[in-house]
């Protein structure tokens, strides 16, 4: 299941040719790298290969010149589609990737006529920004993680 599509730009201004394809677990070893650079609590290999392997979530890559310069780790509990990171390299933020990503998880949410739901850290304002952007609402704050909880139908 392979979405092709063409980033807005690049940090260099260059339009890519990628695509958003199911993660494999030879992915692991480079969603372990962005995970280190992008999360402070970031996962560890044993939970990302076990993200791999459950049926009750999946994974998917954006990647352009055959390399992942981004990932979505979306959790099913039958209810609503929990995406649990939204990551993308740092040099590749803002060139398309990360939408691509939410699309592709909002899309599947809407097949299936169900909401998406994902926590944002208080101090992220950058993907605080974003998620309104895509329709997003806060509607709680989780106090012992210091995120707030956002939901779209």
């Amino acid at each position: 299941m392979s979405k092709y599509y063409h980033s807005s730009a690049s940090i260099n201004g260059v339009f890519y040719l990628g695509y958003i394809r199911p993660a494999a677990r030879a992915d692991s070893e480079r969603i372990l790298e962005l995970e280190g650079k992008l999360f402070p609590n970031s996962l560890s290999e044993p939970m990302i290969q076990q993200e791999l392997r459950i049926g009750r979530g999946w994974v998917h890559c954006g990647e352009k010149d055959n390399t992942v310069y981004g990932y979505a780790l979306v959790r099913d509990d039958g209810y609503v589609l929990d995406l649990t990171r939204l990551g993308v390299d740092l040099p590749e933020q803002g060139g398309g990737i990360g939408r691509e990503l939410l699309t592709h998880v909002l899309q599947v949410a809407a097949e299936e006529r169900r909401g998406v739901q994902l926590t944002v850290l208080k101090d992220n304002e950058k993907a605080l920004k974003f998620y309104l952007r895509h329709g997003f609402q806060i509607v709680g704050h989780l106090k012992k993680e210091g995120a707030w909880l956002m939901r779209k139908a």
